[in-house]
């Protein structure tokens, strides 16, 4: 095998050789940033349509004085709220938070919750209690 190899090197000329190497640094990096750019576009152009879930969440922003009333507890009861996912619940959670952080109560609770879930959580990371 590494006789064929180098058979195959001994037969190209050095600026074939170049060559040969630059194409294969094309395919190897510019290729996927290609592809990392095409994800970037798919991304913004399909997934920040006004009905997709992420344009909703990311239309609640909290402050950190929104997530200091809470306590580590009540984030991990907040977990097991969002993965039961009963409708019913989800608004009575949504509206006691919106109400003790002084807010209106939201129109859409699941997309109020896990907004407030994702932002309380990198709260907590952030001030080392997670």
């Amino acid at each position: 095998m590494i006789g064929a190899i180098s058979g195959f090197f001994a037969v190209l000329t050095a600026d074939e050789f170049l060559t040969g190497l630059l194409v294969g640094l094309f395919w190897l990096f510019l290729i996927p940033g290609f592809f990392a750019v095409a994800a970037m576009f798919f991304d913004y152009v399909v997934l920040d349509q006004p009905s997709s879930p992420t344009k909703k969440i990311q239309e609640f922003h909290f402050h950190s004085k929104d997530f200091e009333v809470y306590t580590l507890n009540q984030y991990q009861e907040l977990e097991r709220v969002i993965a039961r996912t009963n409708p019913d619940e989800l608004e009575n959670i949504s509206a006691q938070i919106s109400r003790k952080i002084g807010r209106n109560t939201p129109n859409d609770p699941q997309s109020f919750l896990m907004s407030y879930y994702i932002q309380f959580r990198a709260y907590l990371l952030a001030v080392g209690k997670l």
